[in-house]
């Protein structure tokens, strides 16, 4: 199952981890935040006016989050730091794509999200819900 993950950079691997960025009254405690959809990294973190990077990174045993507030609608999973020592210091992540957030797309994505339109697995999600041209995602049923 691939695990997704979005940065403002782009990156190759995965070394340090940090205590994310948030209001939700989470616990800053470092670590690296996936899900399994690029959707559901979207709902995770927010952030309107970024552009942020997809990455797929390369781990099998992320454990579910008992940090994120919203962990039942976003699926978040997390990486300690004993899950990357244990893959000898780093984990490899490759970067697929990029994507502008903003404040419609996140309104559209809570939207689609509650009416069942979002598929919750990720062969379906690059299929039917994002149009891809180069390296940028656009939503597909953004308004024109």
């Amino acid at each position: 199952m691939p695990w997704y993950f979005l940065s403002r950079t782009r990156l190759n691997e995965i070394k340090r981890l940090q205590v994310p960025e948030n209001d939700a009254g989470e616990k800053a405690v470092p670590r690296l935040c996936l899900a399994p959809t690029v959707w559901q990294s979207l709902l995770a973190i927010g952030g309107f006016g970024v552009e942020y990077f997809i990455h797929v990174v390369d781990v099998s045993n992320p454990v579910p989050s008992r940090f994120a507030v919203d962990a039942a609608v976003t699926g978040e999973h997390v990486v300690t730091q004993d899950i990357i020592n244990a893959a000898g210091g780093s984990l490899p992540a490759r970067c697929i794509g990029r994507v502008q957030c903003n404040g419609g797309l996140m309104d559209l994505l809570d939207f689609h999200r509650k009416a069942g339109r979002l598929c919750g697995n990720a062969a379906d999600e690059v299929a039917t819900v994002w149009d891809i041209e180069g390296d940028l995602w656009t939503y597909r049923f953004a308004a024109s």
